[in-house]
């Protein structure tokens, strides 16, 4: 356990020393480490979608926070400027569901709540990422009426996962 800290506070002093053009693949092997350290080898698939939608946003110059509580519901923070992006990315080939839906909303809600300082004065997007272009019936029924009776919509994108080809 101590090993695998001593590595990541490694890597992160090298970052600060590093070049700019450096940074990127330092940034890379600490999210990649981060995400080792947060979830299990059962999660690989996962992961990878997540680390994928992480590049996504990081080329359009967001900052990148994983979401440091034990909360399955938002996986991604992406900031930049005044706007904050509350990410939740799944890779399935299975239509989301309601309550999935409807769990990611609550955290979104928790998590503005208890980080005003952070949020104030920053555009809130939540944003619900999957592979799935399908959503069932009752998914974008409530979708549908959550965004009518509220100001911060739900944005439901889908993405493709463009896995690398092996050589």
């Amino acid at each position: 356990m101590f090993e695998a800290i001593i590595a990541r506070n490694r890597k992160m002093l090298a970052l600060l020393s590093a070049s700019v053009s450096e940074n990127d693949k330092f940034k890379d092997e600490i999210l990649q480490d981060e995400f080792k350290d947060q979830n299990s080898i059962e999660n690989d698939k996962l992961n990878e979608y997540k680390f994928f939608i992480i590049d996504m946003y990081r080329k359009n110059d967001y900052e990148i926070r994983l979401n440091p509580q034990d909360d399955e519901n938002i996986d991604i923070i992406a900031y930049k400027a005044e706007e904050v992006l509350l990410i939740h990315c799944i890779d399935t080939p299975n239509s989301p569901k309601r309550d999935g839906v409807k769990a990611f909303i609550r955290s979104c809600d928790f998590y503005i709540k208890n980080n005003q300082k952070f949020l104030k004065n920053r555009q809130i997007r939540k944003i619900f990422i999957t592979t799935c272009a399908q959503m069932d019936d009752e998914t974008g029924l409530y979708l549908q009426k959550y965004n009518v009776a509220n100001s911060a919509k739900i944005e439901y994108k889908k993405v493709e996962f463009a896995k690398e080809q092996e050589v």
